[in-house]
């Protein structure tokens, strides 16, 4: 894949991040040898690191050396002396040093399926095995290759046989086979097992042999198995069969034992006596034990039981010694995996789970091993960048260095909390943290009571003292950063605040809060005084602020959940040009900054990728300022109505706004419609206007969210989320009908047949599955033409009618109940379906390879449906697309319309983002 700033045609000259970054909860920029870096926590689902790095003068990604993953690890293994090794879900091999985290030699890319991994010596030197591409032993130190064996396939047990590491493997007859690492000859017989079961084997040596324990399926109550790896005999007696959720094997004191866990507790078994040992060391754990791990002590052996997720107490080191027994709690959050092994001589532990979870005990006390990488849970939560390194929430924090990849030291004692600042106190760099209740300044603790700790907090200077400053009791506050004692004169906000920023104007030291009714405030903490009225703009919270001075100007930058970018003059209050669209989802980060020595605005959001705005180049008529939810075709123009209140009408030939927005609604404008010149429109509290070209009267008010307008002749369909279906006529705003339908409706939309005026209605069945229901109705007789058909959840609030070939079509999801013998699959959830409503047979079925339709037309001859960033030309006849996709999107597709210009097809379509393209069908290129 390609990294880099490239040019968003969309909103050319402005840039789009290309690589694996979309979707991110915060971003802060650091400075890395002199170079700024946007860093940002664990960006996208696919991401490979807890922090993602990227130059921001070249848009390349900076190296991860940490060999976390932000799910999980995959596979887990410890041993060698004093080695951790681990492999992530994208297959990277890691090995550390087991007590400091500190990474031993290079990582490796493993190829194949998912890999089992084991630690051993060559020779005196550290060697690491893996399956997955063969059978490969590496040197640690190097990451070069010992030896590879290609034909030992399908590894999934590692042991260790009179000294020799040996792996159990796929055997040429169909079932499993040990063989020795180093030479790759096969030991000892042939086990027939279950192929594909993904925990089948734990083995120990016992009395100079190799006993295996392994069981046929995953899951189940399969007993589990115990026999001579060489011999491929049965021996002793296996636990009785029960609910299998794991087991383990070890041997403990000269004897082998067995440790079972299953739906409720665990068992320990002596297979040798056959009989159940240290009955009541597990009493008081009812959990599903889900993991389960088994080890011996020098006077005693250990058990770790891991419940399944969603339990309270997951994780449990047992320990039974001739000083007794005791239960040891190890971790509240679920893991993915628990291995032991010998650390330095010592029994140890390793838990890991998701959000780079991955921790180390001592298993004989409990005691956990503290170093920089290990720890709980990180969060995708806001970050704070301190020179070349930012501090990642988590349980504990931990501070990463951006420049090396990995995380440096942990912040102990700070427990929950949900926002960070960083600043200085007398010369040194400070952090602030803030809890729920509470500032804590280093040592510092100061009580701010009814604290909205979403807001976080924020250094500056008040009297020439630093000072902290954050929102308590509706009101900007200031504290003393060394005494703690209160400072200035409160500001009070009237509104919510999610963001704080410091700065200055000239020589003002101000405070910048972003409201949560869409405000900027400017105020001097120390008078309590806005510098500037309230900056006002935003259509919902402000959601990220950047502050700084640009070419002598003092600039304030607010990002909004209104997907919004807008910049601001700090010293008057005003706007500066037009809001910035094109994020499709509320921004999460703004950042003032320069790109080859221009000044630029580098935002982020919760979906997509990150974006570069240029300051000093002219913006792009947005028209929108938030979500497009509808758009309608007339004579030569479009409609658009959008979460910003507003409607607008745009000019079909040149894709430019016509005249300023309308005005009348009070709620989002959820649809638009055309009967002939008058313009319907309808929003989300229920009302729906008429506009004639002079003022906007209404046509009635129904009783919840509109969400489907439709017009036929001067006949105009409104449909309401309460399940109401209204027809007026558009010219004399008289009631023509009311449809009785049910459930919580989607969508509607109005044809002719036969003379006869159709309705079509989709509506949402939240009681049964699949969720959503397509019915066609004969207005005038206020009936069914047909039986309703039910679509999958994937075409929720999808379909439209239309004419082609003299004939009322209808586009539709899949009838997820049309062949009862095949049933239904998920895959074919997205596909499109076009039905002849005189005959009810079936046209053409489109695959498009969306995941999700959010909207359709008809267009002459062909229909064009959105489904995820895209619209889609599809025949419907044969359901083939007819051409590329219009892909040009940045945000998830609305709605969509089309109008024939001077004999071709204009089409416009809206999205999440903000934004309304119109485009020429014939070349998919914006007009």
């Amino acid at each position: 894949m390609d990294h880099g700033w490239f040019e968003d045609p969309a909103v050319a000259p402005h840039r789009v991040l290309r690589g694996p970054y979309e979707g991110m909860w915060d971003a802060t920029l650091v400075t890395v040898e002199g170079r700024p870096v946007l860093a940002f926590p664990r960006a996208g689902a696919h991401a490979r690191a807890p922090v993602a790095a990227v130059d921001l003068e070249t848009g390349a990604p900076l190296a991860e050396r940490s060999g976390l993953d932000h799910r999980s690890l995959a596979a887990m293994a410890l041993g060698g002396g004093r080695l951790l090794a681990t492999s992530t879900p994208s297959h990277v091999l890691t090995v550390r040093d087991a007590l400091t985290g500190v990474v031993v030699g290079p990582q490796v890319r493993l190829q194949g399926y998912t890999p089992i991994l084991a630690l051993t010596t060559v020779d005196g030197r550290a060697a690491v095995a893996s399956t997955g591409d063969g059978l490969v032993l590496r040197d640690v130190l190097t990451g070069g290759e010992i030896v590879r064996h290609r034909h030992v396939n399908g590894g999934r047990h590692f042991a260790m046989l009179r000294g020799r590491l040996v792996v159990l493997a796929s055997a040429p007859e169909r079932g499993l086979r040990f063989v020795d690492v180093l030479s790759g000859e096969p030991i000892g017989a042939a086990f027939h097992a279950h192929p594909h079961d993904p925990r089948p084997v734990r083995s120990v040596e016992y009395e100079g042999r190799l006993l295996v324990a392994s069981r046929d399926h995953a899951f189940g109550e399969e007993p589990v198995h115990l026999w001579d790896a060489e011999t491929g005999a049965a021996v002793f007696t296996a636990p009785p069969p029960q609910k299998l959720e794991d087991f383990a094997l070890a041997l403990v004191d000269g004897r082998p034992l067995v440790l079972i866990g299953h739906r409720s507790g665990a068992t320990l078994w002596d297979p040798v006596a056959g009989r159940e040992v240290s009955t009541g060391l597990f009493d008081g754990f009812d959990e599903d034990a889900e993991k389960v791990a088994l080890g011996a002590l020098d006077d005693g052996f250990f058990a770790v039981l891991a419940a399944a997720r969603g339990s309270g107490r997951p994780v449990n080191l047992f320990v039974s010694t001739s000083d007794g027994q005791r239960r040891i709690p190890l971790t509240e959050h679920r893991v993915n995996d628990v291995v032991t092994g010998l650390v330095d001589g010592r029994p140890t532990v390793a838990v890991s789970g998701e959000k780079c979870v991955l921790r180390l005990f001592d298993a004989a006390t409990g005691r956990e091993v503290v170093a920089p990488v290990y720890g709980g849970p990180l969060r995708d939560q806001h970050i704070v960048g301190v020179g070349g390194e930012v501090v990642l929430p988590g349980e504990p924090p931990r501070v990463w260095d951006v420049a090396l990849g990995v995380p440096t030291r942990r912040l102990e004692g700070v427990g929950e909390w949900a926002r960070i600042a960083a600043g200085a106190v007398d010369g040194r760099p400070t952090l602030v943290v803030v809890v729920p209740g509470k500032l804590s300044v280093g040592d510092l603790e100061i009580p701010v009571e009814r604290h909205d700790h979403e807001a976080g907090a924020t250094f500056t200077e008040v009297a020439g003292r630093p000072a902290v400053v954050a929102v308590s009791d509706a009101a900007i506050r200031a504290w003393d950063a060394t005494t703690g004692a209160p400072v200035g004169v409160r500001y009070p906000l009237h509104t919510s605040a999610r963001v704080l920023r410091a700065g200055r104007i000239g020589a003002r030291l101000v405070v910048l809060a972003g409201g949560g009714d869409g405000s900027v405030h400017v105020v001097d903490p120390a008078t309590g005084t806005a510098v500037v009225p309230p900056m006002r703009g935003h259509h919902e919270h402000v959601e990220a602020l950047a502050f700084d001075e640009v070419d002598g100007r003092p600039l304030v930058v607010s990002g909004g959940r209104d997907h919004t970018v807008r910049v601001w003059d700090a010293a008057t209050g005003e706007p500066v040009g037009r809001p910035w669209n094109g994020h499709g989802h509320r921004i999460s980060s703004v950042h003032i900054a320069r790109w080859q020595d221009r000044p630029v605005v580098v935002s982020t959001a919760w979906e997509g990728a990150p974006r570069l705005w240029h300051l000093d180049a002219t913006t792009l008529h947005s028209g929108h300022t938030a979500s497009v939810n509808a758009v309608a075709a007339g004579r030569g123009a479009f409609a658009s109505g959008s979460d910003d209140r507003t409607v607008r009408l745009w000019d079909a030939r040149t894709g430019a706004p016509l005249g300023d927005p309308l005005t009348g609604h009070e709620e989002p404008v959820t649809a638009v419609t055309f009967a002939g010149d008058i313009l319907v429109s309808g929003d989300a509290g229920g009302l729906v206007l008429r506009w004639d070209g002079t003022r906007p009267e209404p046509l009635g008010r129904l009783g919840g969210r509109i969400v489907g307008l439709a017009a036929q002749g001067t006949a105009i369909a409104a449909a309401s989320v309460d399940g109401t279906l209204r027809l007026w006529d558009a010219a004399t705003g008289e009631r023509v009908a009311d449809l009785p339908v049910q459930g919580e409706l989607q969508r509607c939309d109005l044809g002719t047949l036969d003379g006869r005026l159709v309705a079509m209605s989709v509506e949402a069945d939240r009681d049964a599955w699949p969720t959503t229901t397509v019915t066609l109705w004969d207005v005038a007789a206020g009936k069914p033409l047909h039986a309703p058909v039910r679509v999958p959840e994937e075409s929720d609030g999808f379909g439209a009618l239309g004419v082609v070939d003299g004939k009322l079509l209808l586009a539709q999801g899949i009838d997820a109940e049309a062949d009862e013998d095949e049933g239904f699959f998920p895959e074919e959830a997205a596909r499109v379906q076009v039905i002849d409503v005189a005959s009810r047979s079936f046209l053409g079925l489109m695959d498009h390879g969306g995941a999700f339709n959010h909207a359709a037309a008809f267009a002459g001859e062909v229909v064009l449906v959105g489904a995820d960033r895209s619209v889609f030309v599809m025949d419907p006849h044969t359901g083939d697309e007819v051409g590329a996709a219009y892909g040009a999107h940045a945000a998830d597709v609305t709605c969509v319309a089309a109008t024939d210009v001077d004999g071709r097809t204009v089409v416009a379509s809206g999205d999440l983002g903000n934004g309304v393209h119109i485009w020429d069908l014939a070349t998919r290129t914006r007009v």
